[in-house]
């Protein structure tokens, strides 16, 4: 979606919140220190994504703490086979890349050998980067990470339900040991988990409203809206079938049909899945009005757990968006109906407690655009 979009929240006006969260990117996430030299690569802004403001907040920030700054800026581009060359060229001699663009987070599973930290950033304006999203401890997020992934025992069990009527279970692998295709370069804020393998997933998934792309590829239409609710019937990590009115059914096969077809990949792999667990996570407007870019965003909220699927690869082309679910591993539940329960366990709140000004912070936002 082309064009301008508006900066709604007001984040942006206080500069002193802008600075902590800048600060938080550059010293907490990316370990930026005076004499480093840091290529901050910017979509353009024409594009409705991303700001001009919240680039330039770090590229400021970080002249003030002594690093040489590189500004450059990209196009959208279709696939990470078209990544730039002077990119890449400007990529191989910096001490720090951050992306301010969603080629960043085509690249996310991809090999790329650079000096230092590559980070992509999840905070697309202004209002984000000086909102509490941004400014969490990016410290505290990562121990909340790990707190999480602490409970994924290979061997254990987990199922994933909602009200609308997922039903899906499998069993964690010894991949989520090794680290099962994490990405490639940090994320900003810590969005969510590792990716769980759904290789031996088996049941039902309710979909409802859209399906929508995984922000590998750029390709039209990006987004399918649906009309009714339908189920994919998913038996060892392979769709069997969808089921639903015949109409429903007919749009998401002939998606699945035209994406796979366009990229030639297996079009009925269900691939992985994991959820949002960043508590201050939110979308200021309505999702409909920018799909792609609410995903973007959206799905760093415990309320948003989506599923990568179409092609045997992370993050696959088409994502599964499960709004509010719940999540049993082993009979406990970690979440349940979008709540993430890890944030009443009293280790859990003491990581909070440790950082000070974000004691409370453990508290969920809801609001995210639906």
């Amino acid at each position: 979606m082309a064009g301008k979009f508006a900066l709604k929240s007001g984040f942006h006006t206080d500069q002193a919140a802008l600075r902590e969260g800048t600060c938080n990117l550059l010293e907490n996430c990316a370990g930026v220190r005076g004499g480093e030299t840091v290529l901050i690569v910017r979509e353009n802004s024409a594009f409705g994504y991303f700001d001009d403001a919240a680039p330039d907040a770090v590229a400021d920030e970080a002249r003030k703490i002594g690093a040489h700054v590189e500004l450059i800026e990209v196009q959208h581009i279709d696939a990470p086979e078209e990544f730039p060359g002077p990119v890449l060229a400007s990529m191989a001699y910096a001490d720090h890349v951050i992306f301010f663009a969603r080629l960043g987070d085509q690249i996310r599973f991809s090999e790329m050998k650079t000096r230092g930290s590559r980070v992509m950033c999840y905070a697309p304006d202004a209002d984000f980067l000086g909102s509490p999203y941004g400014c969490l401890p990016h410290q505290l997020m990562c121990s909340l990470k790990a707190a999480i992934e602490t409970k994924f025992v290979p061997g254990s069990e987990w199922q994933i339900t909602c009200k609308g009527g997922t039903d899906l279970r499998g069993t964690f692998s010894t991949d989520i040991v090794r680290g099962y295709k994490e990405v490639t370069l940090s994320r900003f804020p810590m969005t969510t988990f590792r990716p769980v393998s759904c290789s031996s997933a088996s049941g039902k998934v309710a979909l409802a409203n859209w399906l929508i792309g995984t922000g590998s590829r750029n390709y039209k239409p990006y987004t399918q809206a649906l009309d009714d609710l339908a189920f994919a019937i998913v038996e060892n990590g392979r769709i069997q079938r969808f089921e639903g009115p015949d109409e429903v059914v007919a749009k998401i096969s002939a998606h699945y049909d035209y994406v796979a077809n366009l990229f030639d990949i297996e079009a009925l792999v269900v691939h992985s899945w994991h959820a949002g667990l960043h508590p201050q996570a939110y979308y200021p407007g309505a999702a409909t009005d920018n799909l792609e870019r609410w995903a973007g965003v959206a799905f760093a909220n415990p309320r948003y757990l989506h599923f990568h699927t179409c092609g045997d690869y992370a993050p696959g082309e088409i994502c599964w968006s499960c709004i509010d679910p719940t999540i049993d591993i082993n009979g406990e539940t970690l979440w349940q109906d979008g709540h993430c329960n890890l944030f009443d366990e009293p280790e859990v709140r003491g990581l909070f407690a440790g950082h000070p000004g974000f004691e409370n912070s453990w508290r969920m936002r809801t609001d995210i655009g639906l």
